[in-house]
């Protein structure tokens, strides 16, 4: 079995217990970056949700490392502004997703969508999801 099938059968989209690392240059450069922030939720908020966003999709600046045979995987976030949470339901999410990997103009083969355990979270304050791209 391929990675890409393993991981898409271990993550659980809802709950993703499955655990997975960086590698030690991004985790390096996530440790400085995480000890130079006082208030994490305050910078993301801030930074994130400058204009009061609903919803942001960005690269993940501290990806994942994967390690894939059928091409790169590409590690994406989409991240729910807290403030309006309320207003985001599953068919506003959905729609939202697609409309932004259209713009990505990247040759997407597949993705998945999750959300971490708690156990998981690095970031706990703020809902958000976890996007993996395979790409040729």
């Amino acid at each position: 079995m391929d990675y890409w099938t393993f991981i898409k059968k271990e993550i659980n989209c809802r709950d993703n217990m499955f655990t997975f690392g960086r590698t030690q240059e991004v985790q390096d450069r996530y440790m400085r970056f995480k000890s130079n922030i006082s208030d994490v939720y305050k910078h993301l908020i801030e930074t994130l949700f400058a204009n009061n966003e609903n919803l942001v999709f960005k690269e993940n600046d501290f990806p994942y490392k994967f390690d894939c045979e059928k091409g790169s995987i590409l590690h994406y976030l989409l991240w729910i502004n807290p403030q309006n949470k309320k207003k985001i339901n599953e068919r506003k999410l959905t729609k939202f997703l697609s409309e932004n990997m259209l713009k990505l103009d990247l040759d997407i083969q597949d993705y998945i969508i999750f959300k971490n355990n708690v156990a998981n979270k690095s970031v706990n304050t703020i809902e958000h999801y976890h996007v993996l791209f395979i790409v040729k």
